[in-house]
C-alpha cells in the first residue's frame, strides 16, 4: 500500500506540471531533504544551485530523458508507469523537487547553462559513457599510453576518453525507448556514490510547452516599448499584445497627403510653364487675306 502511494503522489506530481519537473539529490550535508519548489525556475538558475563540494570528484550528473514520439515529456509517463522504481524508492530522499523548469529544451541547452555558470568541463555522455567515467572515478585507473601509430578513429576515442576523465560536470542523454532499466541502476548508482556531488534527473520539455514559451517570451518583448517608437493602440485587455510602430496611422496619412498635395502643386504649375504666347507682337495687322 505504501509503494502504490508513493507511486500515485510522484505520478501525480510529476504528471501536473506545467513545465518540465527536475528531481536533485544533493551529496551535502547541509542541504535540506524534501522541498518542492513549484514556482518557475530556469535551467541556468537551476544549475546554478548545485553545489560543488570538494570532496566529490564529479560536480553533478543531469540525467535528460528525451521527449516521446508524440512530444511529449518521457518522464511523466515513465514516473505514471512504475518503470523507474529505483526513483521511486529515492523519491523522497531528494533535496529539492521543481515542478516548473523552464529552459530544459535539449541536452546542448542545459551543457550551454552550465557552462555559462562557470563550470568549464562540461560534457554529453549516454549511458555506458557514464558508467565508464563512474569506474574510472572508484578504481582511479589512469589512461596507459600506447606506443606507435593509431588510426583516426582511435584518436578520436582517446581524446573522447580524456574529454570525459577531465569533465566536472556530465549531461546524459536518455532516449525514451532505451533500457528504462539501465536508467534507473545508473541515478541509483550515482545517487548513492559520495565521489558524486548532485545528482539530476529532468527531462526534455514538451514540444506544445517549448511553443507556448516561444510565444509567450514574444508577446512578453511587444510589451516593451522600443526606444524612439509609439504605441499603436491604446489596450486595456493584458492578453493581447500591443504593438509599437515607428509612426501612427494619423502620421503617415498626414506624410502621404503633404506628398500627394506637394505632385499636385508641381503638376500644376508645370503645365502653367508649358502655356505659350507670341513671340513678335506687331502694331499693324496685315491686310485681310494676307494673315500667312
Amino acid at each position: 500500500m505504501k509503494v502504490a502511494a508513493i507511486t500515485t503522489v510522484l505520478a501525480a506530481i510529476v504528471g501536473t506540471a506545467l513545465s518540465a519537473p527536475a528531481i536533485v539529490w544533493t551529496n551535502s550535508k547541509d542541504a535540506s531533504a524534501g522541498v518542492h519548489n513549484s514556482e518557475s525556475i530556469g535551467a541556468r538558475s537551476l544549475m546554478s544551485s548545485l553545489k560543488s563540494s570538494e570532496e566529490s570528484s564529479l560536480d553533478a550528473v543531469v540525467f535528460l530523458l528525451g521527449r516521446d514520439d508524440d512530444g511529449s515529456a518521457s518522464l511523466n509517463r515513465l514516473t505514471a508507469s512504475g518503470a523507474l522504481p529505483n526513483v521511486r524508492s529515492l523519491y523522497n530522499d531528494a533535496d529539492v523537487v521543481y515542478h516548473n523548469v523552464d529552459g530544459v529544451e535539449s541536452s546542448y541547452a542545459i551543457a550551454r547553462d552550465a557552462k555559462n555558470n562557470g563550470q568549464r568541463n562540461v560534457m554529453e555522455v549516454t549511458l555506458s559513457e557514464f558508467y565508464s567515467k563512474m569506474q574510472s572515478l572508484e578504481s582511479a585507473a589512469e589512461e596507459a599510453n600506447v606506443d606507435g601509430k593509431v588510426n583516426k578513429k582511435e584518436k578520436e576515442t582517446r581524446k573522447r576518453g580524456r574529454a570525459l576523465a577531465a569533465a566536472d560536470l556530465l549531461v546524459v542523454n536518455v532516449a525514451p525507448n532505451s533500457d528504462m532499466a539501465a536508467l534507473d541502476s545508473a541515478v541509483n548508482a550515482a545517487v548513492e556514490s559520495a565521489l558524486v556531488g548532485n545528482v539530476v534527473l529532468s527531462s526534455v520539455r514538451s514540444v506544445d510547452e517549448v511553443k507556448q514559451e516561444r510565444k509567450l517570451a514574444a508577446r512578453r518583448k511587444l510589451l516593451v516599448s522600443p526606444s524612439g517608437r509609439r504605441r499603436l493602440a491604446d489596450n486595456d485587455d493584458d492578453n493581447t499584445p500591443t504593438y509599437y510602430v515607428n509612426m501612427t496611422p494619423n502620421i503617415f496619412a498626414g506624410i502621404l497627403y503633404f506628398f500627394f498635395f506637394a505632385w499636385l502643386a508641381f503638376t500644376g504649375i508645370s503645365c502653367m510653364n508649358m502655356i505659350q504666347g507670341q513671340d513678335v507682337y506687331a502694331k499693324k495687322y496685315p491686310t485681310i487675306g494676307r494673315e500667312a
